[in-house]
């Protein structure tokens, strides 16, 4: 009674998990039930609320798990928190309700956000010192939302199109750009050239022009669009400079590049073996992050030299999974000395950094040692 994520052992036992232990019996196939006792193998695998644990055993007795000290809550929503380079130690930053994908204003004090993957669009403003939340759009909805870098407005996506809106939702949102599943993704420093990218075409990442408006109240012009980098290119950012762009190529296996901008021809590959996602520049360093195929922040120091990118060697920011390539993306402080990211609420420090896997080899050998028929 109360164990869950039950397996068949090679050795003629089954075993399952409660409450973070992982027990074993003997199997009696002909009655289907047990033939002793459930021993107690292991404590401290780390376990979701959900029915599943972090644990699987080989045919051979090879068993393989992840260590923590309490539950995860799959269910408790999201929650943004500050990570420190190398320190499991997190720092809440803020809680909005059911959040889903957000982006961090250039003074870190302003949170834009969407609900999307709860079914209830719309994008929310959540200002963290008053701690109080603002709906920007109603009857638009929109996701994925990206700061000026004023901060005065927000750049979004709705069904019909690309849309700007004042951040402090004194306007209703304009319309800028009429299509279907257009994702902004950076502006440039000046404001003049937005990034997105779109998966209904063969290339898939553009640059859209911006003129201000003739009152320079109102949403600014946008000309053309203009096809950038190469096929299957998304989640492309301009440096903090706007002389560079980082972008990902791939969807799974996904590769990180800069190129020049405007573009020289040349391009470096920033993440090494593990794949890499939605880059993003440090606002002060020069620093580059990006998520890992596990949800794992990066980063690589670079340095610039007339048309010339050199980056340094990948290192791993901080050993815990936040968020993820399908989430939100990783949001660096104003000083780049922290990262903001998701984090699932209820989730303890200690939790958050148990990623490591731990292996145990003939562990059938202990099962059969400690878990005896009767």
């Amino acid at each position: 009674r109360g164990g869950y994520h039950p397996k068949f052992l090679a050795s003629g036992h089954f075993a399952y998990v409660f409450e973070g232990a992982l027990f074993a019996a003997p199997l009696n196939m002909d009655r289907l039930e047990a033939a002793g006792a459930p021993v107690q193998l292991l404590s401290s695998v780390r376990y979701a609320n959900a029915g599943s644990s972090f644990l699987d055993i080989a045919r051979n007795g090879t068993l393989v798990y992840g260590k923590g000290p309490s539950s995860i809550n799959v269910s408790g929503g999201f929650e943004v928190r500050w990570l420190s380079e190398g320190q499991a130690k997190t720092e809440p930053l803020a809680a909005p309700p059911e959040l889903s994908f957000f982006r961090l204003s250039p003074d870190g004090l302003r949170l834009a956000y969407d609900k999307r993957r709860i079914g209830t669009d719309g994008i929310w403003i959540y200002d963290v010192r008053r701690e109080t939340n603002t709906k920007i759009t109603f009857e638009t909805g929109g996701h994925d939302p990206v700061f000026s870098p004023d901060g005065k407005h927000i750049y979004f996506s709705a069904k019909d199109g690309l849309y700007w809106a004042r951040a402090d939702g004194a306007a209703q949102p304009q319309r800028i750009l009429e299509g279907a599943g257009l994702v902004p993704t950076s502006l440039s420093p000046d404001s003049r050239r937005l990034l997105y990218f779109s998966g209904s075409v063969a290339t898939s990442c553009f640059l859209l022009p911006l003129e201000p408006a003739a009152d320079r109240a109102g949403a600014p012009r946008a000309a053309k669009p203009q096809p950038i980098l190469e096929p299957d290119a998304s989640f492309a950012a301009f440096s903090p400079d706007g002389k560079w762009i980082a972008y990902q190529v791939g969807r799974v296996n996904s590769v990180v590049f800069v190129r020049s901008y405007p573009d020289r021809g040349a391009k470096w590959q920033i993440n090494g073996k593990e794949p890499g996602f939605k880059p993003v520049w440090s606002p002060a360093g020069r620093q580059l992050f990006y998520f890992s195929g596990f949800g794992r922040p990066w980063v690589v120091d670079y340095s610039t030299k007339g048309d010339s990118f050199e980056a340094g060697k990948q290192r791993l920011w901080l050993d815990v999974s936040v968020g993820g390539p399908g989430t939100s993306s990783i949001q660096p402080s104003p000083d780049g000395k922290r990262l903001a990211a998701n984090v699932r609420r209820g989730v303890t420090d200690e939790a958050a950094a148990a990623t490591k896997s731990y292996v145990l080899l003939n562990f059938l050998d202990e099962v059969r040692r400690k878990a005896r028929s009767k």
